[in-house]
């Protein structure tokens, strides 16, 4: 026999059908999405303590993206914000989380060029091979 949804599995899969049915997303994505969702529940307690959702503060995403930010480079992180924001949208129209309670969620900057060059410029190679 398969295990009872938990609280969290339950709060994803509608999340997921909402991304399928309503914003049309491709599988990929909406499985980006689902797996963002779940770890921001997770990082809440969710399932031990279900009314988290409605008192989800700052300091809540600020704890569960900081520890993302430790993991991933900041392009990823800009895409984890990005869910993550979705997701607080979509908890703002069923009325789990304030209203705009998303504006909290500020994105990383992200600077064309930041990153070392994979590889060298080609007019450097030219000019250092004639």
């Amino acid at each position: 026999a398969l295990p009872a949804a938990t609280p969290t599995m339950r709060r994803v899969a509608e999340y997921r059908r909402y991304l399928e049915c309503v914003r049309g997303l491709a599988p990929a994505t909406i499985t980006s999405h689902a797996a963002t969702v779940a770890a921001f529940l997770e990082s809440l307690g969710y399932d031990a303590r279900p009314h988290r959702l409605r008192e989800v503060r700052d300091a809540d995403l600020e704890a569960f993206l900081t520890a993302a930010g430790r993991r991933v480079s900041r392009d990823v992180l800009k895409h984890t914000l990005g869910e993550v924001r979705a997701y607080l949208r979509f908890l703002a129209v069923l009325g789990a989380v304030p209203a705009a309670f998303d504006v909290h969620v500020d994105s990383p900057r992200v600077w064309r060029g930041e990153r070392v060059p994979r590889a060298r410029d080609p007019s450097v190679v030219q000019r250092h091979a004639a």
